[in-house]
């Protein structure tokens, strides 16, 4: 009887740890488009950043393995774009224990512009 008391017991802790288990998905994403004249606008990516949570810089330290934020162009059939991916404010910049390096990230949120 304690035996399967036991099992019973230790299914049901692996049972609410599985559902208790969830996909952490701490940044979301919103874009928007603005025309500034009739052939050129600007596309704006804003991150809203769960606390505790960061977002790399655009670019990292040569030598690497930390992956630097980017926006993938998959097909721009009849758009140019212009210049950078521009934030609206800089990255906090730091020395990074772990990874023996200067590293820049932003928290909470950033909008990321692009021009075409």
């Amino acid at each position: 009887m304690t035996k399967k008391l036991s099992f019973f017991l230790l299914f049901s802790i692996i049972g609410v740890v599985a559902s208790m288990a969830q996909i952490i998905n701490p940044v979301s994403w919103k874009n928007s488009i603005k025309m500034l004249n009739d052939s050129t606008g600007e596309v704006s990516f804003t991150a809203s950043i769960d606390s505790d949570w960061h977002i790399y810089g655009l670019t990292v330290p040569k030598g690497s393995s930390i992956q630097p934020t980017t926006i993938e162009w998959k097909t721009l059939d009849g758009v140019e774009l212009v210049g950078e991916l521009t934030p609206n404010r800089v990255a906090h910049e730091q020395f990074d224990q772990l990874m023996q390096m200067n590293l820049a990230w932003w928290e909470n949120n950033v909008t990321l512009t692009q021009k075409f």
